[in-house]
């Protein structure tokens, strides 16, 4: 049986709930279990700060425990793409911080399960892919990686070009949550799942913090969600939600020993793994802006073919989806929320490569709290922005279209029918935008707006979920919030305001 958007990593919710005490006071307050937060609240906590973690959901739930696992310097063409949209020092910086996340991350998780050496190579099919490849090699090789021109036999298709890096690794990233987890604790932070940050309130000795539980009072503020919550900071506008999605084959032997990662094409990551007693291939494709799809099955199924083709004889066993975050430079934004506000500091934009810079930028973060930010960070916020200003306009540009043309294209459908088992569609019923769904039998109706900045949500027929196309909100199919930019869910049927309401 395949386990549908259920990761092959056992990443377990957090069996030590610690309680949720109203109007405490901490020395930092990390908003987000993921793998930034916690190597923040760890980092932090070490050094005697008081820390408290809180996650709407549970540690790891979403994409720091959805990851593929690979961690390597050869990033498919990462260095070479920030080094064209900033610098390189830019570029330099971002490597640095790759080796420390690495770094730690090895020292984590080098002795648990899931930990294999492995080479990494990116690979292309297509001709721009070759250009791009002979860019990133020059890159990489200017920065001192020892990246080489290699064959790809392991490959059961044609390949024009392949770069390879040796001794790089792969871990189960359920290992690496558990562990950053202990170490958080270890040094007394405390981790509250089921907490939802609302809003954030400077105050004369710090901050005040708004949650679904009630207030809770801190020196200072680190953000680690996937995308900052706080709007003040804007970073919403320069990032671009985009969803992935991840299928784990099981077949008597691995039929890879190295992570592969194509480019400038449709993209596809593989690697072996070994879970559960057996072996495993993890394809990672079906690359699509978020609510940006017709529909997102039709690329799950794309993908499950294509792997079910190159590698025949495997059995299809988990299939799951993740959320990142790129920035218009390419590289991510590590340090405050705004000039002038340094008591709030954010992490973002790690695109697909999340778990080494991310736990490096947890450090960072922590480290800036004691005004000691590590000279990456430092490089990396010089030169952040440069030219980028061509690409931001075009990114809110889309943006606007697609606020526009959500409604419209409802206005167009009108009032949507009682959809099949497993669909859903967006109209106006009675004057309000609503969303028409049909999940185990029962029809749920909610609003079609997203409660962040009011775009028109479109279905997941995928992940039964409702997903907003400008700044990659998202809600399950019973308007609960599930992650994204918006902290409220979605009002249901019965008290969806009338349009003039």
């Amino acid at each position: 049986m395949t386990t549908a958007n259920a990761p092959l990593w056992a990443v377990a919710p957090d069996d030590r709930r610690d309680a949720f005490v109203p109007d405490a006071h901490c020395d930092v307050l990390v908003v987000g279990a993921g793998a930034t937060g916690l190597a923040a609240a760890a980092s932090a906590a070490e050094h005697h700060a008081d820390v408290i973690v809180v996650d709407a959901h549970h540690p790891g739930a979403l994409t720091s425990g959805r990851s593929t696992g690979k961690i390597t310097f050869l990033q498919g063409v990462r260095l070479s793409t920030i080094r064209d949209r900033t610098s390189m020092e830019v570029a330099a910086a971002y490597l640095d911080a790759t080796r420390i996340g690495a770094e730690r991350i090895r020292a984590l998780c080098a002795d648990g399960p899931g930990y294999e050496v492995a080479p990494a190579y990116s690979y292309a099919t297509t001709e721009p892919g070759v250009d791009a490849l002979a860019a990133e090699r020059q890159v990489a090789n200017d920065l001192g990686l020892p990246v080489v021109d290699t064959s790809t036999p392991e490959l059961p298709f044609d390949v024009s070009a392949a770069l390879r890096l040796d001794d790089q690794f792969m871990i189960d990233p359920g290992v690496l949550v558990g562990r950053l987890v202990s170490s958080a604790r270890q040094h007394g932070a405390r981790i509250i799942s089921g907490c939802t940050a609302t809003a954030v309130h400077a105050s004369d000795d710090g901050y005040d913090i708004e949650t679904g539980l009630g207030p809770i009072r801190a020196g200072a503020v680190i953000v680690a969600t996937g995308t900052p919550f706080l709007n003040r900071g804007m970073h919403f506008a320069r990032l671009e939600a985009s969803r992935s999605f991840v299928a784990a084959f099981r077949g008597e032997t691995a039929p890879l020993r190295g992570m592969y990662l194509s480019v400038a094409d449709d993209t596809k990551s593989l690697r072996p793994a070994h879970a559960h007693g057996a072996d495993h291939l993890i394809v990672s494709g079906g690359h699509h802006l978020v609510g940006r799809s017709d529909s997102p099955a039709q690329r799950v199924a794309a993908l499950h073919e294509w792997a079910s083709a190159q590698f025949p004889g495997l059995r299809l066993t988990h299939t799951w989806a993740a959320q990142d975050y790129e920035s218009t430079d390419a590289a991510p934004y590590v340090g405050p929320i705004h000039l002038g506000e340094n008591g709030i500091l954010v992490a973002t934009g790690f695109a697909k490569w999340g778990l080494a810079a991310s736990v490096a930028a947890g450090i960072a973060l922590a480290e800036s709290v004691r005004d000691d930010a590590p000279s990456w960070v430092k490089q990396m916020q010089a030169g952040k922005g440069r030219g980028d200003a061509g690409r931001l306009v075009a990114r809110n540009a889309e943006v606007v279209a697609q606020l526009v043309s959500g409604a419209a294209h409802a206005t167009m459908e009108g009032s949507p029918d009682e959809p099949a088992e497993g669909q859903g569609a967006v109209g106006f019923e009675h004057g309000r935008l609503t969303g028409v769904c049909r999940i185990d039998g029962e029809t749920h109706r909610v609003s079609a707006v997203c409660t962040h900045l009011g775009g028109t949500l479109r279905w997941n027929d995928a992940e039964h979920s409702w997903d907003c196309p400008l700044h990659g909100s998202r809600f399950r199919f019973d308007g609960a919030r599930i992650e994204g930019p918006a902290r409220e869910g979605l009002r249901t049927h019965s008290d969806v305001p009338h349009r003039g309401e």
